[in-house]
C-alpha cells in the first residue's frame, strides 16, 4: 500500500514538473511523447530554444531527459554564477551540456562520453551549439587506454575501465589538466561528473593538480555498484574548503577557498 502511496506521489510530482518547464498543453504533449512512444529517436523542443533535442525511446534517455529538464538537478537555485568554464564528465546524450547552454550562454562547455551510441547523439544534439566541444574519451586520473566495461548496460550506465587490449579499444582517457589547457583556462568553474563509478580512480590520486582549482562540483556517487566512491572523493575534497549541498541525485560540492564567479 505504502508501495502504490509513493508511486502515485512520483507520478503527480512528474506531472507537475512537465506542466511548470512546459506549460499545461506542451507539458502533457512531451510527456505522453517521452512515456508512451515504443521505438525510435524522438525530437522535442525546448522552451525558449529553436533546436530540437533528440530522444531515444523506450531508453534510460527519457528518465535522463526528465532529471535535467523536469526535475531540473542543475538548475543549482541557491548559487548565482557566471561560469566561463564547464566540464561535463559522463555527457551521455548531451541534455546536461544543452541544459548548461541555456542556463549560461556563451559558457565554454566540454562534454565528453567514452560510448559511440551515446557520443553520436551527443554530437546531435548539441551540433548547433558553438560554446560546445564534444570530445570521446572518458574522464580519468592519468593518461591511458579505456574500455566499455560493460557495453550491455543501459545507455546511461556505461562503466570504463583500464584496456587490456589497448590495439583493439582505443578509448583514451583525458585528464582534467589536460581539458584545462586545451580550454586556455587555469580555473574550472563547473564540473559535472556523471561518469559511473570511475570517480573512485579521479579522486584517489593525482587530484592535487586540478582540485583546488574548481568552483564547483556537480557529482553523482555510484557506492551502491562500486564501494569507495564516495570515501575518494570525501577523502580528496577535505583537504580543501568544501561546503555540501544536495540536488536530486547529485551531490553538489563548492569550493569555499575560490572566488566563484558570480
Amino acid at each position: 500500500m505504502a508501495g502504490n502511496r509513493s508511486k502515485r506521489r512520483k507520478r503527480i510530482k512528474r506531472l507537475w514538473g512537465y506542466i511548470r518547464n512546459f506549460g499545461p498543453v506542451r507539458g502533457l504533449w512531451v510527456l505522453a511523447k517521452l512515456r508512451l512512444a515504443r521505438y525510435g529517436v524522438l525530437r522535442v523542443r525546448l522552451p525558449q530554444d529553436p533546436a530540437p533535442l533528440f530522444c531515444r525511446a523506450r531508453t534510460s534517455d527519457v528518465p535522463t531527459f526528465e532529471q535535467v529538464f523536469v526535475a531540473r538537478e542543475y538548475e543549482l537555485p541557491f548559487l548565482d554564477l557566471k561560469p566561463e568554464l564547464i566540464i561535463d564528465a559522463g555527457a551521455n546524450v548531451g541534455f546536461g551540456t544543452r541544459f548548461f547552454t541555456l542556463k549560461y550562454p556563451g559558457t565554454r562547455i566540454l562534454a565528453i562520453e567514452p560510448e559511440a551510441s551515446n557520443f553520436d547523439l551527443l554530437i546531435r544534439n548539441t551540433r548547433h551549439c558553438r560554446n560546445v566541444t564534444p570530445i570521446r574519451g572518458a574522464l580519468w586520473n592519468r593518461k591511458t587506454s579505456l574500455e566499455i566495461a560493460n557495453p550491455r548496460a543501459a545507455k546511461w550506465a556505461f562503466q570504463v575501465q583500464e584496456s587490456r587490449a589497448p590495439e583493439q579499444h582505443g578509448l583514451q582517457a583525458v585528464t582534467l589538466p589536460e581539458l584545462m589547457a586545451m580550454a586556455g583556462a587555469s580555473r574550472v568553474d563547473i564540473l559535472k561528473l556523471d561518469i559511473e563509478g570511475a570517480e573512485k580512480e579521479l579522486f584517489e590520486s593525482d587530484y592535487e593538480a586540478w582540485l583546488g582549482q574548481v568552483g564547483v562540483i556537480i557529482i553523482e556517487l555510484h557506492d551502491w555498484f562500486r564501494a569507495g566512491c564516495s570515501a575518494s572523493v570525501y577523502r580528496a575534497t577535505s583537504r580543501y574548503r568544501f561546503s555540501q549541498l544536495q540536488s536530486g541525485e547529485n551531490v553538489v560540492l563548492v569550493n569555499q577557498a575560490m572566488k566563484l564567479r558570480c
